[in-house]
């Protein structure tokens, strides 16, 4: 089924729409000592307590837009699975791939695939991959780059365009990294309310905290 962008928006505008977007445990993130920037254990438990303190104020009234790369993102889908809450994955390209790039390589391997399966499985989560080259202007996206950096900007900037007034963004970041900061920018520059993580990372920008109330340095 191709899902259009307006039946898209159309569908999120319903409820309280939660834009998820972190660092992945990627294959830059693990060296040759397989030193890890962050500890996902601790950075999963934080976003996870904040997620329950969205879930428990808004109920039965939201939606969750992420990635699902290994590591927060995906942990955050594991999150939404067991409440029945309402997820929509963007992936950068189709799945086989994905899964392969960001998903099974490194550490519990299995532990990974397993969640991403789930995911696959679950009734409330869509799985949106790129239509190809697309020349409709309804589309929700298309894979236009090989530059990951690109794909995740398009991503990003169709997800923050479809986020209103009332919605929010919860991102696990250490105030540095690029992709994260293209989504705070964009997030600013909407007035769309900020939530930034960053406990666990082994470097980050300590003005960046969940309980500012605004990011304005």
């Amino acid at each position: 089924m191709l899902i259009t962008y307006p039946t898209f928006k159309q569908r999120i505008a319903k409820s309280r729409t939660i834009l998820f977007r972190g660092h992945p445990l990627g294959r830059r993130d693990t060296g040759a000592l397989n030193k890890v920037r962050y500890d996902w254990k601790i950075a999963e438990q934080e976003a996870i307590s904040w997620l329950d303190v969205y879930r428990l104020a808004l109920s039965e009234n939201m939606n969750l837009l992420t990635t699902a790369e290994k590591g927060v993102p995906l942990s955050a889908v594991t999150w939404a699975i067991e409440y029945g809450i309402p997820v929509d994955i963007f992936l950068p390209y189709e799945r086989a791939m994905f899964v392969s790039e960001w998903v099974v390589y490194g550490d519990n391997q299995k532990k990974w695939l397993a969640q991403f399966e789930k995911a696959q499985e679950a009734k409330n989560v869509l799985i949106h991959t790129p239509i190809l080259f697309s020349s409709k202007k309804d589309v929700l996206y298309s894979e236009i780059s090989v530059d990951d950096f690109v794909l995740y900007a398009e991503i990003d900037e169709f997800l923050v365009t479809a986020l209103t007034e009332n919605d929010e963004a919860i991102l696990y970041w250490d105030g540095y990294q690029r992709d994260i900061k293209h989504v705070f920018n964009l997030c600013k520059q909407k007035d769309i309310t900020i939530k930034v993580l960053n406990k666990g990372l082994e470097t980050s920008d300590t003005r960046y905290s969940p309980y500012s109330m605004d990011y304005t340095f």
